[in-house]
C-alpha cells in the first residue's frame, strides 16, 4: 500500500467499559438521571465547576445531602448560585447545591436569623462546625431557578474541603455512558509570533473524514485546535470533552484533563478556547502563563514546528470519564519553512507577564500583578479622555487571567462628580475607587472605555396599587427595580418601620416580599430604600391595608 493511501485522514471511536467501578454516592435530586451540563464545560468567562441536573423545567424538587456532614456555608445572592448550601463531609470533600428555591426548615431558620441580624437579603456566612448536622439522603432544600440560572435546574459541585477547588464529580459518580466524544472541525493557528497566535484556517469534518488526504499549509510553526463535544447518550445534550491529548509523530506534545480547576484559573477559558464561524475551538497549545492543574506542558507547549517539507502525522485522542475514546489522525506538511518572528522592540508599555508592572501611558496609570496576562505584551493607549471622555487600551484582543488596576485624573468637566464616575468598557461596567484627585478601576478586559457620570438614582415600579386593600390570601408584593448605569447596590424594604426580608432576583430585576404568619395586618406603611453602586438613592413609600 502506498504512503499516500496510508496518509488519508481518518477518525474512529472506541467504547470502553470503565476499568473500575467508581464509588457511588447518592443522586442529589429526584429527577431522571439527565445531566444538562458537565464539569469543565465552556461557559462565558469561566469553566463550569460542577454538574447541572435536569429538573424537566420544574422547580421545588426535593434536594438531598449526598453524604452525612454539617452545613459549613450558606450563601444567598441575586446572582451566581442564588440560594446555595455547602455541606462538609468526613471524607475531606464539600458538596454544593446551587440555584435552590428554598431551604429545609432548620436551614431556613438560621438563614433568616442571619438576614435579620445583618438587615440584608444577601448573606454569605459560615455556621459553626457541626452546629447544623445533616444525614445522608436528608432533604436540605428544594430545587429552583435563583441567581444567575438560565432555567430551573440543580447545580451541584464537589470541592476539596481545604483548598475549595472544585473537583470533577464524575470521578465519584458512575454514569452509564457508551457514547464516544465527537469532533466537528479542526483548525490551525500560526504561532511564528510567539505572543500572538493568528488563526489560519478551519477544516470541517463530514461523515468522520476530511475531503483531502494531507493538509498543506504555507506556515510551518503551527498550533492545532478542535471543535467537538461529548454526550452521555445518543442525541443527548452536547457537553464538553473530558480530556484531550495531541501527538506529533507519536510524541505527546500537549494534553489536558478536567479533574480539578481552581477558581483562579477560570478566566483561562478565554485563552483556551475561541469562537470562530459558529464553532468553539479548543486550543491544543499553551501560552506563557497557563494553569498547571489541568494542562500538561508536553513538548514545546504543543507547538508544531515543521522543519522540512514532508508530511507529519498528528493524532488527537479524546476521552470521556467513562473511558469512551475517539482518535483522529491527520497528516500535515508545509510549503514554506519559516523561522520565529523576531521579538518586537519593547515599548514603554511593555508588560512581562511573570512580573509585577507599574507603568504610565499618557495620563493612564496601570498596575499589573504578575500572571495577569497570558503572554508578555506591549500595551498601548489611545487617549481621548479630556475631550471625549474615552480611551482605548490595546491590544484589545489580549485576554486577562485576573484583574488589573487602571487609574487617571478625571477630565476637568467631570471632577465635580468624581465619586460617581463609572467606567463603561466593552465587556463590563466598573465603579470607582477614589484616591485623592484620581479614580481607579479594577478591569478584567482591554478594549474601548468611556467615562460616564452616574447621577441618576434607581427607578422602581410597584406591581400593586398604592392606597389599596390587600386581601388576606395575597402571597406576595413585588417591585421591578432598575438602574441605568452602575447597577443596583442596596435595597431595603420596611413595613411599619420594621425591616423585612425582600428577595431580589437580578436577572428579572424583581424584588419580592412574601407574606407569612409573621407578616402584620391592618394599616401597612411600606418604605422601599434603593441605592445604586455609586450611592444615588431613591426612597418610595406606599400605604396599604391588609
Amino acid at each position: 500500500m502506498s504512503k499516500l493511501a496510508l496518509s488519508y485522514f481518518f477518525i474512529f471511536s472506541i467504547a470502553f467499559i470503565p476499568a473500575q467501578l467508581k464509588p457511588e454516592i447518592i443522586w442529589p435530586i429526584d429527577s431522571p438521571r439527565v445531566l444538562t451540563g458537565n464539569y469543565g464545560e465552556l461557559r462565558p468567562n469561566h469553566f463550569h465547576a460542577g454538574l447541572d441536573f435536569s429538573t424537566n423545567g420544574k422547580v421545588n424538587l426535593q434536594v438531598y445531602a449526598i453524604e452525612e456532614g454539617y452545613v459549613s456555608r450558606v450563601r444567598v445572592s441575586p446572582v451566581g448560585y442564588g440560594k446555595s448550601i455547602y455541606i462538609t463531609h468526613r471524607n475531606g470533600k464539600t458538596s454544593l447545591y446551587g440555584h435552590l428555591n428554598a431551604f429545609s426548615l432548620k436551614i431556613d431558620k438560621i438563614v433568616k436569623e442571619e438576614q435579620i441580624a445583618k438587615q440584608n437579603y444577601e448573606i454569605d456566612f459560615y455556621p459553626k462546625a457541626f452546629s447544623v448536622f445533616v444525614r445522608k439522603n436528608e432533604i436540605i432544600g428544594l430545587s429552583g431557578n435563583t441567581g444567575g440560572s438560565s432555567g430551573p435546574h440543580l447545580h451541584f459541585e464537589l470541592r476539596d474541603e481545604k483548598s475549595e477547588t472544585p473537583l470533577n464529580p464524575l470521578n465519584y459518580y458512575h454514569v452509564h455512558d457508551e457514547v464516544a466524544p465527537s469532533i466537528e472541525s479542526v483548525g490551525f493557528y500560526n504561532l511564528a509570533d510567539t505572543s500572538s497566535p493568528s488563526w489560519i484556517k478551519a477544516y470541517p469534518i463530514h461523515h468522520k473524514q476530511l475531503k483531502t488526504d494531507t493538509l498543506v499549509l504555507n506556515e510551518s510553526i503551527l498550533g492545532f485546535a478542535f471543535s467537538g463535544f461529548d454526550q452521555f447518550y445518543k442525541n443527548g445534550n452536547h457537553n464538553n470533552v473530558y480530556s484531550a491529548k495531541l501527538y506529533l509523530d507519536d510524541t505527546l506534545i500537549y494534553s489536558h484533563q478536567f479533574n480539578h480547576i481552581d477558581f483562579s484559573d477560570h478566566r483561562f477559558l478565554n485563552e483556551f478556547s475561541e469562537q470562530i464561524a459558529g464553532h468553539k475551538y479548543q486550543r491544543c497549545f499553551l501560552p506563557t502563563v497557563y494553569p498547571t492543574d489541568f494542562c500538561n506542558e508536553g513538548f514545546n507547549k504543543g507547538r508544531i514546528v515543521l522543519r522540512d517539507h514532508h508530511a507529519h502525522q498528528l493524532k488527537l485522542l479524546l476521552n470521556d470519564e467513562s473511558g469512551n475514546a475517539t482518535q483522529l489522525f491527520v497528516y500535515v506538511k508545509s510549503r514554506i519553512i519559516h523561522a520565529y518572528v523576531n521579538e518586537l522592540p519593547r515599548t514603554e508599555g511593555f508588560v512581562n507577564c511573570n512580573k509585577n508592572t507599574q507603568i504610565r501611558l499618557n495620563r493612564i496609570f496601570l498596575s499589573v500583578p504578575p500572571r495577569s496576562f497570558y503572554y508578555s505584551t506591549n500595551l498601548r493607549v489611545l487617549d481621548q479622555l479630556e475631550h471625549l471622555h474615552q480611551f482605548q487600551l490595546q491590544p484589545s484582543m489580549a485576554n486577562l487571567a485576573s484583574a488589573i488596576t487602571i487609574g487617571f485624573l478625571p477630565p476637568e468637566n467631570l471632577k465635580a462628580s468624581i465619586s460617581n464616575l463609572v467606567l463603561k468598557g466593552s465587556h463590563g461596567t466598573y465603579t470607582p475607587v477614589v484616591r485623592g484627585d484620581s479614580v481607579f478601576y479594577a478591569i478584567k478586559s482591554l478594549g474601548d472605555f468611556k467615562v460616564l457620570a452616574d447621577l441618576e438614582a434607581p427607578t422602581v415600579k410597584a406591581h400593586f396599587s398604592n392606597h389599596h386593600f390587600v386581601h388576606a390570601d395575597t402571597k406576595v408584593l413585588s417591585f421591578s427595580i432598575h438602574d441605568n448605569l452602575s447597577g443596583i447596590g442596596k435595597y431595603n424594604l420596611f413595613i411599619n418601620d420594621q425591616w423585612v426580608i425582600a428577595e431580589y432576583d437580578a436577572k428579572s430585576d424583581l424584588l419580592t416580599y412574601f407574606f407569612d404568619e409573621q407578616s402584620p395586618s391592618g394599616e401597612l406603611n411600606l418604605r422601599l430604600e434603593l441605592s445604586d453602586k455609586v450611592g444615588n438613592k431613591l426612597v418610595s413609600e406606599y400605604q396599604l391595608k391588609r
